[in-house]
């Protein structure tokens, strides 16, 4: 249960960063389709979400698909923040300065979770691979 939560969260906070950022396109910006692939892949999580209270075995694999799609936009993202971390904390903190706080928690929380949820999938599909049961924690 605390998985689906997981999955729930990382799903709404990168898909609602994802959804923010395609809404420039109502004043004539281009298709972004990194943000169009990230947004499938909020929706492919949260379809893992629903999963994990039904079958587990399955969930695993969902969920690591849903993140991969995720990461097409966030791992540029990231190289873009490592690559020029002035203009990127310049972007965050114009953003938090002028109280617009959905670009400053899609990186900033959203990674994070992103990471987590990557994390307990690829471990998941170990422990299913392993032979050992996907609910219960390894001894």
């Amino acid at each position: 249960m605390k998985w689906a939560l997981l999955y729930v969260l990382t799903a709404t906070v990168t898909g609602l960063h994802n959804f923010y950022q395609l809404m420039w396109m109502i004043w004539g910006a281009p298709i972004n389709l990194l943000n169009c692939t990230a947004l499938l892949g909020s929706t492919v999580l949260l379809l893992a979400a629903v999963l994990a209270l039904y079958r587990a075995r399955v969930t695993a694999g969902v969920g690591l698909a849903g993140s991969i799609l995720v990461w097409v936009y966030y791992g540029p993202f990231l190289f873009f923040a490592i690559l020029a971390p002035s203009s990127f904390w310049g972007d965050l903190q114009f953003n938090f300065k002028f109280h617009d706080y959905v670009p400053v928690i899609g990186p900033s929380l959203g990674i994070p979770l992103l990471v987590l949820s990557t994390i307990h999938s690829v471990s998941a599909l170990r422990r299913d691979r392993l032979g050992q049961s996907v609910g219960k924690s390894v001894e």
